[in-house]
């Protein structure tokens, strides 16, 4: 959504969220002259609440600006009084602009004296006047020294960045390395185990499930419709995209282990049934368990290619770079 500066929130826009009624109390009470009055505690939330109603009414600043000078009747206001708190003085003037026909009194709102826009169209009316009178451009798309600027740039950050598992590695060194200094002194140091590496503690079937498990979620339509606007516009995801693939990386939990569990039993079935998609899948990246001398990475992307082509290309996840010892 488009957002505005405080200071220039226009008077005719009737606010529509939260955001947009606190710059518009902001505005309303700098054209009273009250914007450095200072409050007493709980004053605040009590201006917010009683204008929050006639905002949704209907009523932008001009019109409440206008209802605190003149009554329905045109007749003027009386001025603030001596003692008056805020809260006290927008209540009362704005009370004789409910509309008293109804039964509930204090239940409506009458006609604001003047219309208000909603945002979006103050927004297209502005847009469209500042495009007739010259005074606003398109963005231009980078040249080429801009566009190879940009593709050094991402090269740059790709090569400084590294991978999971080295820096679950380094992680684990900096928690030894903790560790070790917490030793007592005067006693014997306890002995060292000696870790074995990654590969030596992991099993195929092991790297096959991992390798299910992480492929699940490139294979929605929404995190892959993401995937690839991101690539294509070369950008990080906004705000609202890291809400998707959030979900879709908490909802892949659950499902890609029933998926396991399912996978994980019709091994030892005469007649599994009809298994789920995320099944089907966790169960031929089982019986590509395979041990082959490379990394755990290679081994993972090993798997889900097989599977992939296995599957057919309605389950291909985007295409990611192999390694060098594949």
């Amino acid at each position: 959504m488009v957002k505005i500066n405080d200071s220039g929130w226009p008077v005719t826009v009737i606010p529509g969220d939260d955001y947009q009624r606190g710059q518009a109390t902001a505005l309303l009470l700098q054209r009273m002259g009250r914007a450095g009055e200072k409050l007493a505690p709980g004053q605040q939330p009590e201006i917010d609440r009683l204008l929050e109603f006639w905002y949704e009414s209907g009523y932008c600043v001009r019109a409440i600006l206008t209802c605190l000078s003149v009554t329905p009747d045109n007749t003027s206001q009386p001025p603030r009084k001596k003692g008056e708190s805020l809260p006290e003085y927008l209540r009362s003037r704005m009370k004789k602009w409910y509309n008293e026909s109804e039964a509930d009194e204090f239940s409506a709102a009458r006609k604001p004296p003047q219309p208000g826009l909603q945002f979006e169209q103050w927004y297209a009316n502005n847009r469209q006047r500042a495009a007739n009178n010259g005074a606003y451009r398109r963005p231009r798309s980078p040249g080429v020294r801009g566009r190879q600027a940009r593709d050094e740039i991402a090269v740059l950050a790709a090569s400084r960045r590294k991978s999971p598992l080295d820096r679950m590695r380094e992680r684990e060194e900096r928690h030894a390395a903790a560790l070790d200094s917490l030793a007592v002194t005067g006693q014997a140091p306890l002995p060292d185990m000696g870790l074995r590496p990654a590969e030596e503690m992991t099993t195929p079937r092991m790297v096959a499930a991992h390798a299910g498990h992480r492929s699940m979620p490139l294979l929605q339509h929404n995190v892959k419709a993401i995937l690839e606007r991101m690539r294509s516009e070369r950008r990080w995801p906004t705000p609202a995209e890291k809400a998707v693939l959030r979900s879709a990386l908490l909802d892949n939990r659950h499902r890609s282990a029933l998926g396991e569990l399912e996978a994980a039993s019709a091994e030892y079935e005469d007649a599994p049934g009809i298994l789920s998609p995320e099944g089907s899948r966790m169960l031929a990246c089982l019986d590509r368990a395979t041990s082959v001398e490379t990394s755990l990475e290679a081994q993972i992307r090993l798997v889900m290619f097989a599977v992939d082509q296995d599957l057919g290309s309605d389950n291909r996840h985007p295409p990611v770079s192999q390694p060098d010892d594949l």
